[in-house]
């Protein structure tokens, strides 16, 4: 894989995403009957959504996006969604002020059936779901996702993608996105693409992708994610991970270019079929003596992939320390 041309390629795809016409959204007007124009937008994103066509753009002015929603089935359980993109369309759903003044609000159901007060149960609302062929992309740009999780209905039919789910990879790219305080129990986001985005705070019950899981992610940073393997399956480039539980990636994963500190072992024991290139890796202790048991050597194919320390990647000082390989 050519990772510099897979990056250019999507970057250059995301800078022409203009589509054929444009529908509002304003979350003052949730209940007002608002028609998608500038000056009398919708009040919901899924009600922009359900009436847009495929090449459109959303336009998304600042607020709290907790209403509206869309009910599909993941893996035979029905799972509530905050924004549902499905029809075969291609959309660009894009916030007018970042994601620092516009969020979409999932929600929580501690009344699950896996593990008590965890958040996974019925009435639960993933914040987004697409469920369309690898022909049509999906980009939401832009936005804070919080307090999102998915039904998981049993241990063998789980809440895929917490945060974000899709059915194919190649559909939903979430760009300069935020997504913090959310829940997964099988991948915060799954087949999902993350380009420029921090995840960090959330929790994945049952491991299988804390940050993601069959999906890829560039250029992004993810911080105190809670289940090991941060990665599982996916394509990571460019990318930042620290302080999360014991392990990095597990397997079929591919990471380039990437600083890896504050886990414990880094990489699962069955880290089949991965590669990891041009990798630091860096213990979560910083004292003066040089870790022994973190090594890279389960993976089946490691080129330069540096064992080091960070001075303190919990302040966010990720510089080595002196006696590092990096150096």
């Amino acid at each position: 894989m050519d990772i510099r041309s897979v990056v250019v390629s999507i970057l250059a795809m995301l800078a022409v995403s203009a589509g054929a016409g444009t529908l509002y959204v304003d979350d003052d007007w949730f209940g007002k009957g608002g028609t998608g124009v500038e000056t009398a937008p919708y009040g919901t994103i899924q009600d922009a959504v359900n009436a847009a066509k495929s090449g459109d753009t959303i336009l998304v002015f600042p607020g709290a996006y907790g209403q509206g929603y869309g009910v599909d089935e993941v893996d035979k359980v029905a799972c509530t969604n905050r924004v549902l993109v499905t029809g075969n369309k291609s959309l660009t759903i894009r916030s007018t002020g970042g994601k620092a003044e516009t969020t979409i609000k999932g929600a929580f159901d501690k009344d699950d059936p896996i593990q008590a007060g965890s958040g996974v149960g019925p009435a639960a609302i993933r914040a987004i779901c697409v469920q369309q062929s690898s022909d049509y992309k999906v980009i939401v740009e832009g936005f804070t996702i919080t307090e999102s999780t998915a039904f998981a209905q049993t241990t063998n039919a789980r809440g895929y993608g917490g945060a974000a789910y899709a059915k194919a990879q190649d559909t939903l790219y979430l760009v300069d996105c935020e997504i913090e305080g959310c829940t997964g129990s099988r991948g915060l986001t799954y087949r999902a693409t993350l380009v420029r985005c921090s995840v960090h705070d959330n929790t994945c019950i049952d491991g299988k992708g804390s940050v993601n899981f069959n999906g890829k992610v560039f250029n992004s940073v993810a911080v105190r994610n809670v289940g090991d393997p941060a990665f599982d399956a996916a394509t990571v480039v460019n990318t930042t991970l620290a302080g999360c539980s014991d392990k990095a990636l597990s397997e079929s994963c591919l990471a380039v270019n990437c600083l890896m500190t504050g886990y414990g072992s880094y990489f699962a024991n069955y880290t089949a079929d991965s590669t990891i290139s041009n990798c630091v890796v860096g213990s979560v202790y910083w004292s003066s003596s040089r870790p022994t048991t973190i090594s890279p050597a389960s993976a089946n194919n490691v080129t330069n992939a540096v064992i080091t320390q960070c001075a303190a990647p919990f302040e966010g000082d990720f510089r080595p320390v002196a006696w590092s390989d990096a150096i």
